[in-house]
């Protein structure tokens, strides 16, 4: 999928400052969300700020900016909700206060943004699971890891890949669905207690994010396991998971378009200012398997090393 291309959206007339405030500072998958916020707004006039918790487990940390971004009266505002309950008290105060709103990767639950751009979490983990009980030649055992529960995006692959899982009669999911918390460290090890107890039974694994994918390599790794058990999952950003599938550790993930996700934020926020009723909508931001083989496709590093 191609980086998006530059909107003719009418510019700001008086300009002003929006806020985005994204989930993780550590995180690259963030970093382009900014890229691509910071492009659209330079387009259209305005200012940004944007702000990060240090980790997705500062929820707390992540509401209070949302808060103290509202005193700021910004002409708008962007928030990646860490936990979709837990931020919905923040997004209500944020339209009570008049702030067009819209959100990049996980909105609210009860969807008080004007529109969300989110890659179709659901559709893209099918997609993965297809991939991955392909490989597997449709048989055989299945460890996902999951990254965080309560989380839109999370809970959506979840559910896609376990729906897709159960149309294969010879496919098993074992030790049903954990979470790492969002730690690579924690899934590293995870991993590695697993191993322990039983790899001589496990056909692959899956890591619905980052973290959640990395924790898995890693440990693969170090247990001179590349290539013996498959190893697939969600993201494909930071510079070891594209090393990992070069090497043929991982042997796919399905990526995101955070640096999409953040430009049409600031776009859905220019056309609320322009007076258009989103009506709430959810915009599916696509999602592609990345292999060995098409990784250094132009239209693949367009999305995981965006300028």
């Amino acid at each position: 999928e191609e980086a998006p291309a530059e909107k003719e959206e009418a510019p700001a007339e008086e300009g002003g400052t929006i806020f985005a405030i994204f989930k993780d500072s550590s995180s690259v998958f963030f970093a382009d969300m900014g890229k691509g916020a910071k492009k659209a707004a330079e387009e259209l006039g305005y200012d940004i700020v944007i702000q990060n918790p240090a980790s997705e487990a500062e929820i707390d940390k992540q509401i209070a900016m949302v808060e103290s971004a509202i005193e700021a009266d910004p002409v708008g505002m962007i928030v990646s909700c860490i936990s979709s309950d837990a931020l919905i008290g923040a997004l209500t105060a944020v339209k009570e206060a008049g702030i067009p709103l819209t959100c990049a990767d996980a909105g609210d639950n009860e969807h008080h943004y004007d529109a969300l751009y989110m890659t179709d979490c659901y559709q893209a983990a099918w997609d993965l699971c297809e991939y991955t009980v392909e490989l597997m030649n449709y048989e055989g055992t299945i460890y996902p890891l999951n990254a965080v529960a309560g989380v839109q995006s999370c809970d959506a692959r979840e559910k896609g890949f376990r729906e897709c899982a159960a149309q294969y009669e010879n496919v098993e999911i074992i030790n049903d669905w954990q979470d790492c918390d969002n730690d690579k460290t924690v899934a590293a090890n995870m991993t590695l207690d697993l191993l322990t107890a039983r790899d001589d039974d496990i056909t692959a694994m899956v890591g619905l994010n980052e973290n959640a994918v990395m924790g898995i390599a890693t440990a693969i790794e170090e247990r001179g396991l590349a290539g013996e058990i498959i190893v697939t999952g969600v993201d494909c950003s930071v510079v070891d998971v594209q090393a990992y599938l070069r090497q043929g550790v991982i042997q796919g993930t399905s990526t995101q378009d955070p640096y999409k996700m953040g430009y049409m934020a600031v776009y859905g926020l220019q056309q609320v200012i322009n007076g258009e009723d989103l009506n709430h909508a959810i915009i599916d931001t696509g999602s592609a398997i990345v292999t060995a083989e098409n990784i250094d496709d132009p239209e693949i590093q367009a999305v995981i090393n965006p300028k």
